[in-house]
């Protein structure tokens, strides 16, 4: 398991992040590009949000997740990147929703030229 996984798995994002995430992959499910693109992204950040947070203390591949979770890391760097992680979610969603079509047709105004 690479040690920003370890890192993850110790300490897992909240539940705040987790469902904006799954509604963001739920409002994309028609998509499978989309869905691969969301995919790299968030893996990047996710491997961001563990080398971050464990900047000061050091981890070995042989570290199991439960030694991981025992070392000092700073609770409010993960509560700060899951905030990051909740905007680039919400960012997203807007995206995908500007993207598709109007859910009902404009009306015709009344002056045409």
């Amino acid at each position: 398991m690479p040690v920003a996984a370890k890192i993850n798995a110790a300490h897992p994002v909240s539940p705040e992040t987790r469902l904006a995430h799954e509604r963001l992959k739920a409002l994309l499910a028609d998509d499978a590009g989309s869905l691969d693109d969301l995919a790299a992204q968030v893996h990047a950040r996710m491997t961001l949000r563990a080398l971050t947070c464990s900047k000061d203390v050091a981890v070995t591949r042989f570290d199991s997740v439960d030694a991981v979770r025992e070392l000092p890391m700073p609770s409010s760097c993960f509560r700060e990147q899951d905030t990051e992680l909740q905007k680039f979610y919400g960012i997203r969603m807007v995206r995908a929703l500007l993207a598709r079509p109007a859910p009902r047709p404009m009306k015709a105004s009344g002056l045409q030229a």
